[in-house]
C-alpha cells in the first residue's frame, strides 16, 4: 500500500525564478532544514544520484536517490536505496508570481505493519511537506 502526499503553496516571486531555485538539487536541499544528510554521491546518464533523508526526529525516511534532468519546471527523484518513495515538486506561472506543488509517495513492505508504518508516516510527511513548502517559499520571498 502506497501513500501520496501533496502540498502546494503561492510564492510571490516570478515563475522562472523559482524554477530555477526548485530544479537545482544543489541550490534547494541546501535551504531545507527538513531534510538532513543530503549528499551528491555521482552523475549519470540518467540523471544524478543522492543521499537525501527527511529528518523528523528520530525518524529518517529515505535513502539514495536518482534525480531526473530538470525540466526547466520539475524537481523529480525516485529513490534507488533505502525507503521506497518518489518525489515531485512543480513550479507552475500564476501571473506574475507561481505556484509550487510538492508530492512525495512513499510505501513500506509488510502487510500489518506496513499498515500502521504507512499511516503513521503520512503524518510526518505531510508535516515535512508543509515545512518544506514553506521554507522554499521564505528562501525566494524574502532571503534573494
Amino acid at each position: 500500500m502506497a501513500q501520496t502526499v501533496t502540498v502546494s503553496r503561492d510564492i510571490r516571486c516570478p515563475a522562472e525564478e523559482t524554477s530555477a531555485f526548485v530544479t537545482d538539487p544543489r541550490q534547494v536541499l541546501s535551504q531545507l532544514s527538513t531534510l538532513s544528510r543530503c549528499r551528491f554521491v555521482e552523475s549519470r546518464d540518467d540523471g544524478e544520484l543522492w543521499d537525501v533523508f527527511l529528518d523528523s526526529g528520530t525518524v529518517h525516511l529515505g535513502g539514495r536517490v536518482l534525480i531526473a534532468p530538470a525540466d526547466g519546471s520539475r524537481l523529480h527523484w525516485r529513490s534507488v536505496r533505502g525507503t521506497r518513495h518518489t518525489f515531485e515538486a512543480l513550479v507552475e506561472p500564476d501571473g506574475g508570481t507561481s505556484r509550487l506543488t510538492m508530492s512525495l509517495t512513499f510505501s513500506v513492505t509488510g502487510f500489518g505493519v506496513a499498515w500502521i508504518s504507512e499511516m503513521i508516516g503520512r503524518g510526518l510527511v505531510a508535516r515535512n511537506l508543509e515545512a518544506m513548502a514553506e521554507e522554499i517559499r521564505h528562501h525566494l520571498e524574502f532571503e534573494r
